[in-house]
């Protein structure tokens, strides 16, 4: 059995097009393999009632490792925005209310996902936004309306439009530098204690480097959209 908490249905739907060339049918998958650091090679193989429930989900996973560029490991360097990755990493989420601008009163559910800290800094962290109602414990969740955001909490520009809320009194337009800051307010808002291992898919939004001055480290956040994510055993 697998846990899954997060599926992007509006990803799902946006890969309705891809067929197969030589019998015209939408292609059927199982069962997915690519590499990761933990243990070689990560199966990603979902259960029955997922695939009723997702029927793209085994197939989109097969296709994008089938890409030149495949997914990659998140850690991977040179990756480039529109890049997808896999990911297994110690992890906290929560939802967050979003106003489309200073003025609006009415606020659109983001779902955020960040990595946690160990006692070292790491060279890489992980950033994933996407949208609260694709939580599957969330289910009760509406999608904004058309008007609540300029577009969807998982596109790039709905993720600088969550970035400028998050840390309006700091941020001058959509400096992506101001990333860290976040990642610290979301830090603050929630103990590490309550962080999970989990794994998944994501597209990539933005590689951002920054310098943990503290500790005169240079490192990147990933910014990620995800595909899906599962809660998994700590390797």
């Amino acid at each position: 059995m697998r846990e899954l908490i997060y599926v992007s249905q509006r990803k799902i739907r946006s890969f309705q097009d891809v067929r197969d060339s030589k019998f015209g049918l939408f292609r059927r998958v199982r069962e997915a393999e690519i590499k990761v650091p933990f243990g070689g090679g990560a199966k990603l193989a979902f259960s029955d009632d997922v695939n009723r429930r997702y029927p793209g989900l085994s197939r989109i996973t097969r296709h994008i490792d089938s890409l030149d560029r495949g997914a990659r490991w998140y850690e991977s360097e040179t990756l480039e925005p529109g890049d997808w990755v896999v990911f297994e990493t110690r992890m906290n989420y929560r939802i967050v209310d979003v106003s489309r601008s200073r003025k609006a009163a009415d606020k659109v559910p983001v779902l955020l996902f960040w990595d946690v800290l160990g006692d070292e800094m790491p060279s890489t962290r992980l950033l994933l936004h996407g949208a609260a109602e694709h939580l599957m414990d969330q289910a009760a969740i509406e999608p904004p309306a058309r008007e609540g955001m300029l577009l969807a909490p998982s596109s790039s520009y709905g993720f600088v439009q969550v970035l400028r809320a998050l840390t309006a009194d700091r941020m001058d337009g959509a400096d992506l530098q101001h990333v860290p800051l976040l990642l610290r307010k979301l830090e603050n808002g929630l103990s590490s204690g309550f962080a999970m291992w989990m794994t998944g898919f994501a597209r990539v939004t933005a590689n951002v480097l920054s310098r943990e001055r503290a500790k005169k480290a240079d490192y990147r956040t990933i910014v990620a959209s995800p595909l899906y994510v599962e809660l998994v055993p700590r390797p």
